[in-house]
């Protein structure tokens, strides 16, 4: 029998971005013990990147084909990281499809569907096409303030 879900990593407040661009922890003196701390914040690395990881159709086609979407101790971490859903873990997903495909791996009947190359091209598609159009839809295009001249003529009347 599978564990139960173990509790996410403490929650610590995050500072100015680093050179690599990931947040810096800001820290108060004694709070946590050097060791602590940089597990934490591996874990924290570690988990962010699979859950990302979830937003790659491939990845998924991967996972289901090699059963890791029928074991018990998979399916319980993936429920374990839900709390990536909150606010204060969420702003650090850079791929927000990552957190609908978390949500959509709790039906049986889509984690069956990913073993099909169809579903994933499907996915594939929509996520493209989610990310092709999304400020198209946000506001609407700014226009010239003149039409544009056809091509092969002056642009001045006749």
């Amino acid at each position: 029998m599978a564990e139960p879900p173990k509790q996410p990593p403490p929650f610590v407040a995050f500072g100015p971005p680093d050179e690599f661009g990931m947040p810096t922890e800001i820290m108060f003196e004694g709070v946590h013990a050097e060791p602590e701390r940089q597990a934490n914040r591996e874990l924290f690395h570690t988990e962010l990147e699979f859950v990302q990881g979830l937003a790659n159709p491939f990845y998924l086609w991967y996972l289901a084909r090699y059963g890791y979407m029928e074991d018990p101790t998979f399916l319980n971490y993936l429920k374990y990281l839900k709390y990536w859903q909150e606010k204060e873990y969420a702003q650090f997903v850079l791929y927000p499809y990552s957190l609908q495909i978390l949500n959509l791996l709790e039906n049986a009947e889509f984690r069956k569907q990913l073993k099909e190359r169809n579903t994933i091209d499907f996915l594939q598609l929509q996520m493209f096409e989610h990310w092709r159009t999304w400020r198209a839809k946000a506001r609407p295009p700014v226009l010239p303030d003149e039409p544009p001249v056809p091509s092969g003529t002056s642009g001045t009347p006749a």
